[in-house]
């Protein structure tokens, strides 16, 4: 699938004018100042915002990859499943979204290594 080169521009734009929404959005919108108590810190929704849209962009991301991997051979789909469980079990485990991330294409990485060696 090929696109125009104005119609590549015009979409590269509109993808950082949202990445740019969602960052900038919460913050301009919870006009109340940090505090230090957590239960003080404004609207729950601001909280939940953020893991919200990760969950979002995660789902996004990965439906059609699986999707796709389902039509190549459950290998792939395979290598999916565990990078998904993995990085799901280093959140617990290490409650950092980085760390998990890291684990979780590690082992997506690995598994995709031992299907063509």
């Amino acid at each position: 699938m090929t696109m125009p080169y104005d119609q590549a521009w015009l979409t590269v734009v509109a993808m950082g004018v949202v990445t740019w929404l969602l960052r900038s959005l919460p913050f301009m919108l919870n006009k109340q100042g940090r505090t230090d108590d957590k239960a003080e810190q404004g609207s729950p929704v601001f909280s939940a915002l953020g893991p919200s849209l990760l969950s979002a962009i995660m789902i996004v991301t990965l439906i059609p990859g699986i999707q796709q991997a389902m039509a190549v051979g459950y290998g792939r789909a395979l290598c999916y499943g565990a990078g998904i469980l993995m990085t799901l079990g280093a959140l617990r485990v290490t409650r950092n979204p980085g760390v998990a991330v890291i684990v979780g294409v590690a082992i997506y990485a690995a598994g995709l290594w031992f299907l063509t060696t």
